[in-house]
């Protein structure tokens, strides 16, 4: 047949178009900054804002004031190692337990996490939060706040529960 090619010559062809291609995409790929090249932001400072209920927050047992979703105020002092968070209002603020916080970062992101326990009559209220950041740009940062609560033995009418919540917003930069 005229025209035809000769099979042997369409097999070769193949294993050359994809190193052709494989060349092409490292060319392009060593032209590419890497993406670990980001600059790691400096996270101190005050930060603060309202962060917002998930629609499952509440997990484990029931608790009862999580009838109504709310959102909860939230600022964070960072300042090298040294870490504290306030809860709610300033009139009805919960301290956050500073000094028992720690702050780990790679990059962009940080893990900010603390646990505290209080005696009880029996094994007493241990609680855990893990808050998530990154920043959106050098005056927001994103954050997602997890808390879990074992309360076994706690002397008052909220005893032997175990509840989570978990938040989630964005905090502005206030201070230095």
């Amino acid at each position: 047949q005229a025209g035809a090619r000769p099979a042997s010559r369409a097999v070769n062809m193949v294993p050359m178009r994809k190193l052709l291609v494989a060349l092409a995409t490292a060319a392009f790929a060593a032209m590419t900054p890497a993406a670990h090249a980001i600059d790691t932001p400096n996270l101190d400072g005050a930060w603060e804002g309202s962060l917002h209920f998930q629609k499952s927050s509440f997990a484990f047992d029931k608790v009862a004031d999580a009838e109504s979703i709310h959102d909860v105020k939230l600022h964070i002092d960072i300042h090298g190692p040294v870490i504290t968070l306030t809860f709610g209002d300033a009139d009805k603020s919960d301290d956050g337990s500073p000094g028992v916080f720690h702050i780990a970062q790679v990059k962009t992101n940080a893990v900010i996490f603390g646990t505290r326990y209080l005696p009880g009559d029996g094994p007493g209220w241990t609680e855990s939060w893990a808050l998530i950041v990154t920043p959106r740009d050098d005056k927001t940062l994103l954050v997602s706040f997890s808390r879990l609560v074992s309360n076994s033995g706690f002397p008052d009418d909220k005893a032997n529960i175990k509840f989570s919540t978990h938040v989630d917003g964005e905090l502005t930069r206030v201070g230095p």
